[in-house]
């Protein structure tokens, strides 16, 4: 093949010019065709299983952060001995069929360098971050639900960085974003995309749906909550005034208040 600045290899077209690599397009549609078809079955095989999984696992490798939403399936397929053998299909698989559906099949070359960088915190009551590339932070207490001394702390934290997402996602598009994190379980969580925990399983694949919509490689990074003085500081104090004092005390200018109203605080999908 003659030097190009688009070429498929394998099904998959690489574009230099756009920085991007696509599924084919009839795969697409075949996908997005499947998804629809399986997201409303009742009863599978395990062969019929393992033939869309393997579909959906080579589409995986060009949309990076979707594998997260074959976990499910694979783990049915490990309760099936034979190939003919029949299961009913949970409501949580058909959910993983259903994100599928909504996927597009295109994803960019992200450069090694950290285009942003967000940092945030969050305690019982509230939760705040700042982002200093948008020169934007957001601080505020948690919807009454939220506030609740028996919804633990990790949840709460992990919270704090689907909303700095939802925030400055769409900044981030084809770049590389450090987003720093105080608890060790939401920064094991994404970084390994292994968690046991259902409800963590839950925020991070609201978490990774914004990831591929907004297309950015995230990098979660520990941080302590000395080192995270201005995010811990804005996660309990929500006086803009206060707040900015704080800023200017750390040489931070020009940073305004963005709002977050209580339905930020919804899974936009049923996970």
């Amino acid at each position: 093949s003659p030097p190009s600045t688009t070429m498929k290899f394998l099904g998959v077209e690489f574009d230099t010019l756009n920085m991007c690599m696509r599924v084919d397009e009839s795969k697409r549609i075949e996908i997005q065709t499947l998804s629809v078809l399986w997201s409303r079955k009742t009863v599978a095989t395990k062969q019929e299983l393992q033939s869309i999984l393997g579909k959906l696992i080579w589409i995986s490798k060009v949309v990076r952060y979707s594998r997260c939403f074959v976990s499910r399936i694979i783990s049915l397929l490990k309760t099936l001995k034979h190939q003919k053998q029949k299961t009913t299909l949970p409501d949580s698989v058909k959910k993983d069929f259903k994100w599928w559906g909504k996927f597009n099949g295109v994803d960019l070359f992200v450069p090694t360098t950290v285009f942003s960088s967000v940092l945030g915190d969050a305690y019982p009551m509230g939760s705040g971050s700042w982002n200093e590339q948008a020169k934007e932070y957001y601080s505020r207490q948690f919807p009454h639900d939220l506030c609740d001394t028996k919804y633990p702390i990790h949840l709460k934290e992990f919270w704090c960085v689907i909303l700095a997402v939802r925030l400055w996602g769409h900044m981030c598009a084809g770049h590389r974003v450090a987003i720093y994190c105080d608890n060790e379980a939401v920064v094991q969580t994404v970084n390994h995309q292994k968690p046991s925990d259902p409800e963590l399983q839950n925020c991070l694949r609201e978490f990774l749906y914004h990831v591929c919509v907004f297309k950015f490689q995230p990098v979660l990074i520990r941080i302590s909550t000395t080192d995270n003085s201005v995010a811990d500081f804005i996660s309990r104090n929500h006086d803009p005034e206060d707040i900015g004092k704080m800023f200017l005390s750390k040489d931070i200018t020009g940073m305004k208040e963005v709002m977050v109203d209580d339905m930020m605080f919804d899974f936009v999908g049923s996970w």
